[in-house]
C-alpha cells in the first residue's frame, strides 16, 4: 500500500508512462499492416486508448461505489488485464495461421 503522495504520483506516472511508451511501436506495427489506411488505423488506435482509459475509470469508480473500498480495484484491473492478454494471444495466433495458409 502506498502511503506517500509522492510515491503514489511516481507510481501513477510509471503506469501512464508505460501506456504511452509502447504506443509508437504499436502505431508503427499498424502502419506496416496497411500503409494505405494508416490514418484510419492510427485514429482508431487512439480512440481505443481513450476508450480504455475511460472504461477503466468507470469500472474502478463502480467498484468503489459498490464496495465502499478500493481493495477490489487491483483484482478488477487484473481480470481485465487477463482478458486483454487473451485477446492479444488470439489475434497473434490468427495472424500466424493466416501467414501459414498464405505462405
Amino acid at each position: 500500500m502506498v502511503t506517500s503522495p509522492i510515491m503514489g504520483a511516481a507510481l501513477l506516472g510509471v503506469a501512464f508512462g508505460t501506456l504511452f511508451f509502447v504506443s509508437p511501436s504499436i502505431q508503427t506495427y499498424l502502419i506496416q499492416l496497411s500503409p494505405a489506411s494508416a490514418d484510419l488505423l492510427l485514429s482508431v488506435h487512439s480512440s481505443f486508448i481513450q476508450l480504455g482509459l475511460a472504461s477503466g475509470a468507470a469500472i474502478g469508480g463502480l467498484l468503489i461505489h459498490t464496495t465502499a473500498t478500493v481493495a477490489y480495484n487491483p483484482w478488477g484491473a487484473g481480470l481485465f488485464l487477463m482478458i486483454g492478454l487473451g485477446f492479444i494471444l488470439l489475434a497473434f495466433s490468427k495472424q500466424k495461421q493466416a501467414q501459414i495458409v498464405s505462405g
